[in-house]
């Protein structure tokens, strides 16, 4: 009896104990555990039970008070722009691989299209309508396939395309980001729409370090030989003796995580001149054109840029800056898995 009782203390007392998490695991178990997480936990994504009759509507000042009406309806949701433009978003999109199939010269070839984080399975549903209205022998030879994390949204999305688009439709209960299947090795097209906002991020520390006055290179630049400045974060938490948590609090450790280093040395970027950013694609003489990838890259680095230097604290004090180390993560498994991808990726402010 005694040796149970003092297995039972030390049971508690182990449940009890402090778990750490770097800040995106602790990002991720919030949005993503079975149960418990945002993402699983309530029907977080809208879907209104009848689409917006634009064509009906008096003006700019009537749309948002059809779309406040929508907010209010379902306030603790996400309300996104495929539910609120449906069926139009999608069929652009749905539009544009068409487009980008016939550029491409496979109009006769087998169409695969990955969706990442479907929502609800009405962006699938509505590109498939287009695909079929507009091209249907192409669309006899489309495999579209939905992976996503949550498997309450999984299984929606089964719900939403399984009928009207019976055998061209599957769905994966899968992390994107741990994705260990079979590789893509023909053409294919992604989709990620409102995923990369909703990646987790690690949380960097600079520890503060006397300067001799000369140093004007901005604090957030990360420098992979003087990485001993820098420290990860994670998220320490007690749970109670029911398994509920107590309470959560930050700690700091040296920065080794092999994902948050890379992610610091692809985002921690030192500043570059903002001259060529600053001139349109191609113009000047002996100008290369910019591509559109290349263009967004420098406006996205000149805007970090600026708003960093608009919120630099004081001197003298730890700063710390967020990473999208789960984005990097997403990409390497693009690269990866899908290496013949065309990405189609957006997020709404």
């Amino acid at each position: 009896r005694g040796w149970n009782e003092g297995g039972d203390v030390l049971r508690r007392a182990m449940s009890r104990a402090r778990s750490a998490l770097l800040t995106r695991e602790w990002i991720r178990r919030q949005l993503y555990l079975k149960g418990r997480g945002y993402f699983s936990a309530q029907d977080c994504v809208y879907s209104p039970p009848e689409p917006l009759r634009f064509r009906e509507l008096v003006g700019r000042g009537e749309y948002l008070r059809r779309l406040d009406d929508l907010y209010r309806a379902r306030a603790e949701a996400f309300l996104t722009p495929v539910e609120v433009f449906r069926p139009w978003y999608s069929r652009a999109i749905g539009r544009y691989v068409l487009e980008q199939v016939e550029e491409l010269g496979r109009t006769r070839q087998p169409l695969r299209i990955y969706e990442v984080g479907g929502g609800n399975g009405t962006n699938a549903k509505h590109i498939l309508d287009f695909i079929k209205e507009a091209a249907p022998a192409l669309y006899e030879q489309t495999s579209y396939t939905l992976i996503e994390i949550s498997a309450e949204m999984a299984e929606r999305q089964r719900q939403r395309v399984r009928d009207a688009h019976p055998g061209r439709c599957q769905v994966i209960n899968r992390d994107f980001c741990e994705f260990d299947g079979p590789t893509e090795s023909g053409d294919c097209f992604v989709i990620a729409l409102e995923v990369l906002d909703n990646l987790p991020h690690d949380k960097l520390v600079r520890k503060a370090a006397v300067s001799d006055g000369g140093d004007v290179e901005p604090w957030w630049v990360y420098r992979p030989e003087a990485s001993a400045q820098w420290f990860e974060t994670v998220v320490e938490s007690t749970p109670t003796e029911t398994g509920d948590i107590a309470d959560h609090r930050e700690s700091l450790r040296p920065l080794q995580d092999p994902l948050a280093r890379r992610a610091a040395e692809l985002f921690l970027l030192e500043p570059k001149a903002q001259s060529a950013s600053a001139q349109p694609a191609g113009s000047g003489a002996g100008k290369e054109k910019l591509s559109w990838g290349d263009r967004l890259g420098q406006w996205a680095r000149s805007s970090l840029e600026r708003t960093r230097a608009a919120t630099e604290e004081s001197a003298g004090t730890d700063k710390s800056v967020f990473v999208p180390s789960g984005a990097v993560r997403f990409l390497d498994v693009l690269a990866q898995h899908f290496p013949r991808h065309h990405l189609v990726a957006a997020d709404f402010d």
